[in-house]
């Protein structure tokens, strides 16, 4: 019998931080569920090429978000971490403000298509084009929300409006795929992710229907702080969507767009590591700034050297069972990708370690030098990618990545240590554990037809599997007191 009284005093002992991140990480994985959760759903339904072009798509797709928004949802959630007066009045004129703006923007983007027809230049369809661009509009508002709650650090309600869109999303689009759509799937695809946010746009907008009572010219202090906080970081995220997406557009040119399918496939696998990253970013932002502001250096490098600790684990975990991962997920003309994947888990590990310290940045509002930084990588991974692909195929962009991560990561930490001058987390606690899951790389990549090809190469990562979990299970109660 389970004792429920014992489960609860057991639940609610557990800090926030690890609650947070557990229910982030869940919110995350379901709000890119398009992307990541329904890979062996979709990857059936579609075929290889529509499979890239929907990947083409979701990369059009995230640079239309960034415009759009203007990031003024990132500019919330530090308003709201801030902990400033006006706080719903800020929400409030920064929704009516950005509802305009995206609203205007869209025209021109429409009207831009019929006159210069953008559309073709991405390998875009044209009235795919027109769905992106209104799905982006209305979905604008659902991201808008769901940066109040995390400002706020209401992760229970973040995680259920991620359940509701996305869960219903996915539910949706595979109806229609399977039955009115069939034949032309992705059409369904992308008309069931315009009709949720359709719905959830009028849904956010009656919560805040006092906006369009409150002035934007009476406020526009309010405006500007989002202005000075979201703008510069735009070059930033754009960057970051060429160093980590872009090469699918090149894939396409030089190759083909089955390539860009499978590529893009395995991409969207290794997705699983920025997501998480991200899901405990959030929990730790709020503690981090905390420890910054009190100058507890020792406890932001002890919990750092956790996470990278636990972030090197999960890597290793799935590059060595990456074969297994692709024969779960996909088809068998998907099967090639699951080499490429091992090198972009690789790179994940290196935004990892820059993510830790452009958290630095954010929290001295110097967003200026991270989009700068970012800018010179973007250029950097796209000069690479221009000349890596057509000599390695996908590989080639993989190497593009993880050299462009690698770069990011170290330039961010020099920015931090040297010109922003904070006593900062030490440089080989990444590097060490860098090094180790690079020889794990090279060892799956030299020998990988001994590893991935017979029972004792199975025999082998099974028990190196069992030596993680029992690292982890040993060390657990620290890493939850921690």
């Amino acid at each position: 019998m389970i004792d429920f009284n014992e489960l609860k005093k057991k639940v609610l002992s557990v800090n926030k931080f690890t609650i947070d991140t557990f229910l982030y990480t869940f919110g995350d994985f379901l709000n890119k569920g398009l992307i990541f959760l329904t890979i062996p759903i979709f990857s059936r339904i579609l075929n290889v090429e529509d499979y890239g072009v929907l990947s083409i798509y979701q990369l059009f797709y995230s640079f239309l978000i960034v415009l759009l928004t203007i990031n003024f949802p990132g500019a919330v959630t530090q308003r709201l971490f801030e902990k400033k007066e006006k706080e719903d009045l800020f929400i409030q004129v920064n929704l009516k403000f950005i509802t305009v703006f995206s609203f205007v923007f869209s025209l021109v983007l429409i009207v831009s298509e019929v006159i210069f027809d953008y559309s073709s230049i991405l390998g875009l369809n044209t009235k795919y084009y027109y769905i992106c661009i209104v799905d982006v509009f209305f979905m604008g508002f659902i991201g808008f929300y769901q940066s109040t709650l995390l400002g706020k650090r209401v992760s229970g309600s973040y995680v259920v409006n991620s359940l509701i869109t996305s869960g219903g999303s996915v539910l949706i689009s595979i109806v229609l795929m399977l039955t009115i759509f069939k034949g032309n799937e992705l059409l369904g695809q992308f008309l069931s992710r315009l009709f949720i946010s359709v719905i959830f746009c009028f849904i956010v907008l009656f919560r805040f229907k006092d906006l369009f009572k409150v002035s934007i010219t009476k406020n526009k202090e309010l405006i500007l702080y989002s202005f000075s906080f979201g703008v510069p970081l735009i070059p930033h995220l754009i960057s970051n969507l060429v160093l980590r997406q872009f090469d699918r557009i090149i894939i396409g040119a030089y190759i083909s767009i089955s390539a860009t399918g499978i590529y893009s496939l395995a991409s969207n696998l290794s997705f699983v590591l920025p997501v998480l990253i991200g899901a405990v970013n959030k929990s730790w932002v709020p503690i981090f700034q905390d420890y910054l502001r009190t100058k507890s250096y020792l406890l932001i490098e002890k919990r750092v050297k956790l996470l990278s600790f636990v972030f090197l684990i999960v890597c290793i975990l799935l590059i060595l069972h990456a074969d297994l991962i692709f024969r779960i997920v996909a088809p068998v003309e998907y099967f090639e990708g699951y080499k490429i994947f091992q090198l972009l888990i690789m790179g994940s590990y290196f935004l990892f370690a820059y993510n830790s310290y452009v958290n630095y940045a954010y929290y001295t509002r110097k967003t200026y030098s991270i989009a700068l930084i970012t800018i010179v990588v973007g250029l950097v991974s796209f000069t690479l990618n221009l000349f890596l692909i057509p000599k390695y195929l996908m590989s080639g962009a993989a190497y593009s990545f993880i050299i462009g991560s690698f770069i990011l990561f170290l330039i961010n930490y020099l920015n931090v240590r040297f010109f922003l001058k904070i006593k900062c987390v030490s440089l080989w606690v990444f590097i060490k554990d860098a090094i180790i899951l690079l020889a794990v790389l090279l060892n799956c990549l030299i020998f990988g037809d001994f590893l991935f090809g017979s029972n004792l190469g199975l025999l082998i990562r099974v028990i190196l599997t069992i030596v993680g979990v029992i690292l982890l299970y040993r060390n657990r109660f620290f890493f939850i007191n921690n």
